[in-house]
């Protein structure tokens, strides 16, 4: 499990973590998960992927380097503009962020005509799956407003020349 937490914290996809034997599918243990998300927050990478469509944030208390024009234009490119496969040469997949979700939601909602909707969760890091009652609930100060704050700002970013 050491090199699926290695690769993890690497690729910020917590499906990664997740492994099969034979015909039985392996899911992580609470503390592996625990792990790769402190892991990503010590180094700064507060955003960790859960597959395609979902996204942890775990509030870094502080304004980020890659929380700036220059970042939301990259994943603007090549999230949003770039919708092409990766190929051999292409440059390095970008880091999970909420500028990447921005261009994916809206990619969704403008391409494909098909309405999107967000959630902001607080989610106790103690049990990991004790999620508040309400969508927009939850401890003051837990980075839901920043959170989505910058989420809406990048989608205004991309409507506005699209």
């Amino acid at each position: 499990m050491a090199s699926n937490s290695t690769q993890t914290i690497s690729s910020g996809d917590l499906v990664d973590l997740v492994s099969s034997s034979g015909s039985a599918t392996i899911y992580p243990h609470d503390d592996a998960i625990l792990s790769v998300l402190q892991a990503r927050f010590r180094a700064d990478l507060p955003y960790t992927r859960i597959g395609a469509a979902n996204l942890v944030v775990v509030n870094p208390y502080k304004t980020l380097a890659n929380v700036n024009d220059a970042s939301a234009k990259e994943y603007d490119e090549r999230c949003y503009k770039d919708t092409s496969l990766p190929m051999v040469d292409s440059p390095r997949p970008l880091q999970p962020h909420l500028y990447e979700l921005a261009a994916k939601v809206y990619l969704l909602m403008r391409r494909r005509n098909e309405s999107q909707a967000v959630l902001t969760r607080y989610l106790s890091m103690l049990t990991l799956m004790a999620v508040t009652d309400n969508h927009h609930r939850g401890i003051t100060g837990s980075g839901k407003s920043s959170s989505s704050r910058l989420f809406l700002n990048q989608v205004l970013r991309l409507s506005s020349h699209s």
